[in-house]
């Protein structure tokens, strides 16, 4: 039978597994949304569509750190749990008994993940800062120039942020299925 702590360390694995796979989906759908073209004169339904991408965004930094607090809370499942005092954790995942090596490994994918993770929830923040100056240009009326406004804010700011954090919640996901794989 196997130990109470490597079922829970099973389970915070396809939970995060689960959290980085949506996550990478809800960055994907966003950056789809701002990749399509903005006008400044069409300020209502550019805040509609900055609303919606904020709501993507917001769940996807919501499953992010999710995830990341889950792979932190596996690795102290392990820590504590394979250690022979479970009042004296483990020094570090590379403790971990060689009866355990799937766990070690996981541990090891997961410690990257959870900085990829963490490093996307950086980047989605920095993107919802972005839309809120777009925003508040779209407040003012017949800002000249508004139209290029718009474009440099979303090319290179709002897509360029998205793609960022997308980029790091694949590289997440990937990490996190393997470690789920391994231990299952």
């Amino acid at each position: 039978m196997a130990a109470r702590w490597t079922v829970l360390f099973r389970l915070r694995a396809v939970e995060v597994a689960v959290r980085c796979v949506g996550a990478r989906g809800v960055l994907a759908d966003a950056a789809e949304l701002l990749a399509l073209r903005m006008h400044g004169a069409d300020a209502q339904g550019v805040r509609a569509r900055h609303e919606l991408v904020r709501s993507l965004l917001t769940g996807a930094s919501d499953d992010l750190a999710l995830a990341a607090s889950s792979m932190k809370a596996a690795e102290l499942f392990a820590l504590y749990g394979a250690s022979s005092n479970p009042m004296l954790p483990l020094l570090s995942v590379q403790h971990v008994p060689e009866g355990n090596h799937p766990v070690r490994l996981a541990l090891s994918l997961f410690q990257s993940a959870r900085a990829y993770a963490e490093e996307a929830c950086g980047c989605v923040q920095t993107c919802c800062v972005h839309l809120r100056t777009a925003d508040d240009l779209l407040a003012v009326p017949a800002v000249p120039g508004m139209d290029g406004l718009l474009d440099v804010e979303r090319f290179i700011a709002l897509h360029a942020g998205v793609k960022a954090a997308l980029d790091l919640a694949r590289l997440s996901a990937a990490l996190a299925i393997t470690a789920h794989w391994l231990v299952r």
